[in-house]
C-alpha cells in the first residue's frame, strides 16, 4: 500500500524531490507519534491512579521501563532499546517502532525500482536482496544464540523478533 501510494504520488514526476521525500518522511515519522506518546502519558500517569487489585504489582512491573527508557518511544526505538524485554517502556508497541523503521526504505526501494529501465533485471535485483535479507536474518539469530522460536523464550522475542532485521524480508515483499 506504500509502495502504491508512493507510485501515485509521483504520476506528475514530483515524489522524489528533496522536499517531497522530507514531507513522506516527515508524515510518515509525525502519523502515529500523537497516540503513541497519549498512550504512554496514560500508561503513566492515569493508571496509576485508578488501578489495584491482586495483580496490580504485573502492571506495575510490565510499566516500570517508562521511568527512564519512554524517550525510546518518542524515537521510535523501543524494540531495540533497551535489549531486555522488563527494561522497554510499553513492549506490547513493538511493532509500530519496527514498522516506521522498516517505512523508511520504502522510497529508496521505489526510487531504485524507477531508476531501472529493464523491470526484469530489477526483478532479479530484488530478488537478490530479499536473498540477502533472508541470509542476513538466518545469521543474525544463529549468531544471537537464544535459540530458534519465541515460545516460552522471552529474550528470543526481546532481542531477535522484535527487531527490524527479523522482519525485513517479508516487508520487501510485502512493500
Amino acid at each position: 500500500l506504500q509502495t502504491f501510494a508512493l507510485m501515485q504520488a509521483d504520476k506528475n514526476g514530483s515524489a522524489f524531490t528533496g522536499g517531497a521525500l522530507a514531507k513522506w518522511y516527515l508524515r510518515k515519522l509525525a502519523r502515529y507519534m500523537p497516540l503513541n506518546v497519549v498512550a504512554m502519558m496514560f500508561t503513566l500517569f492515569v493508571l496509576p491512579m485508578i488501578g489495584n487489585g491482586p495483580i496490580w504489582n504485573t502492571f506495575k512491573t510490565a510499566t516500570q521501563g517508562c521511568t527512564s527508557n519512554w524517550w525510546t518511544n518518542v524515537l521510535w526505538l523501543n524494540n531495540l532499546y533497551p535489549a531486555a524485554y522488563e527494561e522497554k517502556c510499553l513492549p506490547w508497541t513493538w511493532f509500530v517502532p519496527c514498522y516506521v523503521q522498516l517505512s523508511m526504505l520504502v522510497p529508496i526501494i521505489v526510487g531504485l525500482y524507477k531508476k531501472i529501465e529493464n523491470k526484469c533485471i530489477a526483478g532479479l535485483i530484488f530478488a537478490a536482496l530479499g536473498f540477502v535479507a533472508l541470509a542476513a536474518q538466518f545469521i543474525f539469530v544463529f549468531t544471537s544464540d537464544v535459540g530458534g522460536t519465541m515460545v516460552m523464550n522471552d529474550v528470543f522475542f526481546s532481542k531477535v523478533f522484535m527487531n527490524s532485521l527479523s522482519h525485513l524480508f517479508t516487508f520487501l515483499f510485502g512493500t
